[in-house]
């Protein structure tokens, strides 16, 4: 059995946990958008949009509501955001984060936080193929990320 750890400098050790961003940093959810949208640039915007919008509402607004708003405000149908989630299960691993995460797992608790509904962030969560320890989203939390209130949640 090849060994898969991370090495690490005499001295160091891992932490107690790592808690990663689950949408970007692990799951290229940009394809996806830009698939919805029918082409880069529009899911660029639309993506660009629902980020200006999510920044800026506060308390958690449901994030579906977010990523309808945000279509229709840089012009797309309302099919986009339906292919949205129908696509959902296809947002693609990035390469080496399944094996990086399969390295960590024995050393240190592994979680995600996310801007996203409960319902998709479990669903997102899943791809990756791993057991969480803690899996926590923008509508559990109450808040989206930058607000504290999301890894406070996941600690």
């Amino acid at each position: 059995m090849q060994d898969t750890s991370i090495p690490l400098a005499a001295g160091d050790r891992y932490p107690g946990a790592v808690l990663f961003d689950l949408l970007t940093a692990l799951l290229d959810s940009w394809t996806v958008w830009n698939a919805a949208a029918g082409s880069e640039h529009m899911g660029r915007s639309w993506r660009a949009e629902y980020l200006r919008l999510t920044y800026g509402c506060g308390a958690y607004v449901p994030y579906e509501d977010l990523v309808r708003q945000a279509a229709a405000t840089v012009g797309l149908p309302a099919s986009a955001p339906q292919a949205l989630e129908y696509r959902w299960d296809e947002l693609p691993v990035w390469s080496g984060a399944a094996a990086l995460l399969l390295a960590l797992a024995p050393h240190c608790k592994l979680g995600v936080v996310t801007n996203c509904s409960r319902r998709l962030g479990m669903r997102a969560a899943d791809r990756l193929g791993i057991a969480w320890d803690v899996v926590v989203t923008s509508e559990e939390a109450g808040f989206y990320k930058p607000h504290p209130q999301p890894y406070r949640l996941a600690l």
